[in-house]
């Protein structure tokens, strides 16, 4: 008998599996554009706009983004669109459109089941975090889900693939640690596998090329990657041992794979696990559990194995030694787990079952831990989309909306601390001066000229500033403080939003 005529589907069940892909699809898509209609943008998704809204040429955004530690792809793709609007909605919505294509590709060809398929696009990081903020995190996301896509054909295009790894490198630091693990793997096969390497002699150009594709993907990265000599973020290298840093990377792996936030409206980067101060003890010791049920679940596949511990390590010790980051640069240490199953799974064929029809312990446990998993993200995303519709998830735009209703955008705006006001320079789509760095900008130049300064000296040069252009200006501040000056008027406070920092005290400062 003919097994796969045998089993492939009939036509006349493509048809509504076609439409049910294409039902989840739109459902997703409007799902994206509620999150992104209701989210009010924070200073880093503003900050990459600004960059590429404010660049007059390719040159001038590279010099601009020269401190931002991120290689061009997302910036390039937003420079090209602030040449045709103005609008910082734009980008909202190419952003949706591409968290939208990554699930598509996900539900159309990830071999999992449609329950697992569901949760995981409902998830925290594809619903909300790679969703409604809107980074260069989503386009790693659909890129990463193109190369297991393209790495699961029978007849692999090679170029292909190495094109994609390519662009995974110029997305973010963690995609070019992710394309450097797939890489691996596709080295990997070549080494280990005859099949494969009977595929690839008769491609012998292709692969080359995608291997120079991949170096050339690499290279650019890393030299982005780089900062300047007067970088003031970020800076050096952490060698030496520190109990307490190394606590903090132990735990991003629970954080990565258990995103459940605390249940306030300050939710976002937080975990149901946090104490109220350092790292609790659970999070430590659950997180080498959660890698190991990992390993456990890609036990069978040892050249998808390789791969997901070469990342796990590499990115756990970029977190240690560079940059103790956020929730949205751990999330990678989950998408990676999820990638690694797609692909151990690429055959198409589950796991076999022992004689006599009864089901395999092993698959049984493996289905049990993964829809656990799944449904834990599903329950964050859903709560963090609701609590984002319901909660500014920074002041900013309300501040922009209130300095335009009483006519004050365009009086002199002094803002401090300069990263947490660059929302309203973006919602305003003008610049506004920025003490801590005695210049105007719309984005922060993140250089070590920026310093703190009293708020003394901030009202000096704001009373300056005021006196120079011949009108009142602005005090924009992002902590609550007084003045007993009677040139200075308070006006309103904005302390509501989901960003604790992103809450402003307004005063005006009367001119001469």
């Amino acid at each position: 008998m003919d097994n796969s005529r045998h089993n492939a589907p009939s036509r006349s069940s493509t048809g509504p599996r076609r439409l049910g892909l294409v039902f989840l699809v739109a459902l997703f898509f409007c799902l994206a554009l509620v999150n992104v209609w209701r989210h009010e943008m924070w200073r880093d998704e503003l900050q990459a706009w600004l960059i590429a809204k404010d660049s007059g040429s390719v040159a001038e955004l590279f010099r601009n983004m020269r401190y931002e530690g991120h290689p061009a792809l997302w910036h390039a793709a937003l420079f090209l669109l602030s040449r045709a609007t103005p609008h910082p909605f734009a980008m909202q919505l190419l952003h949706a459109a591409l968290a939208t294509a990554a699930a598509a590709l996900f539900l159309a060809f990830a071999p999992f089941s449609r329950l697992h398929k569901g949760l995981f696009v409902l998830g925290y990081f594809p619903l909300y975090e790679y969703n409604a903020i809107s980074r260069n995190y989503a386009v790693g996301l659909l890129l990463l889900f193109a190369f297991c896509a393209g790495a699961c054909r029978p007849q692999r295009r090679y170029v292909l693939l190495g094109l994609v790894l390519f662009l995974l490198c110029q997305a973010n630091a963690y995609g070019l640690l992710i394309a450097v693990s797939m890489a691996l793997l596709l080295g990997m096969e070549l080494a280990l596998s005859r099949e494969v390497r009977r595929q690839a002699r008769r491609r012998k150009w292709d692969v080359a090329l995608a291997g120079g594709l991949v170096a050339l993907g690499v290279t650019l990265s890393a030299v982005q990657l780089l900062p300047p000599a007067d970088s003031g973020f970020a800076v050096g290298w952490h060698t030496t041992f520190d109990v307490a840093r190394l606590r903090q990377m132990a735990a991003t792996v629970w954080k990565s794979y258990v995103p459940l936030p605390r249940p306030a409206v300050a939710f976002w980067n937080t975990n149901i696990l946090d104490p109220a101060s350092g790292v609790a003890a659970a999070q430590v010791w659950l997180s080498p559990v959660l890698v190991c049920a990992g390993v456990w679940m890609l036990r069978r596949r040892p050249l998808v194995l390789v791969p997901y511990l070469f990342f796990t390590l590499a990115a756990l010790t970029f977190t240690y030694v560079k940059l103790p980051g956020s929730l949205r640069h751990h999330g990678h240490l989950y998408l990676m787990l999820v990638a690694c199953l797609w692909l151990a799974a690429r055959d198409g064929r589950p796991a076999p079952e022992p004689a006599g029809g009864r089901p395999r312990r092993g698959k049984d446990w493996r289905r049990l831990v993964l829809t656990a998993l799944l449904a834990v993200h599903a329950f964050a995303g859903i709560f963090a989309c609701v609590v984002d519709w319901r909660h500014p998830f920074s002041a900013g735009k309300v501040v922009a909306g209130y300095l335009r209703k009483h006519d004050l955008h365009h009086a002199v705006l002094v803002g401090d601390m300069d990263y947490a006001v660059s929302p309203v320079a973006g919602y305003l789509n003008r610049k506004i001066y920025y003490p801590a760095a005695d210049r105007d900008g719309s984005f922060i130049v993140w250089d070590n000229r920026r310093s703190r300064l009293s708020r003394g000296r901030i009202l000096e040069l704001a009373l300056e500033r005021a006196a120079r252009q011949q009108k009142d200006a602005v005090l924009i501040l992002n902590y609550k403080t007084r003045y007993a000056d009677p040139r200075v008027e308070w006006l309103a406070v904005f302390d509501a939003s989901i960003v604790p920092d992103e809450r402003y005290v307004l005063f005006r400062v009367k001119g001469p």
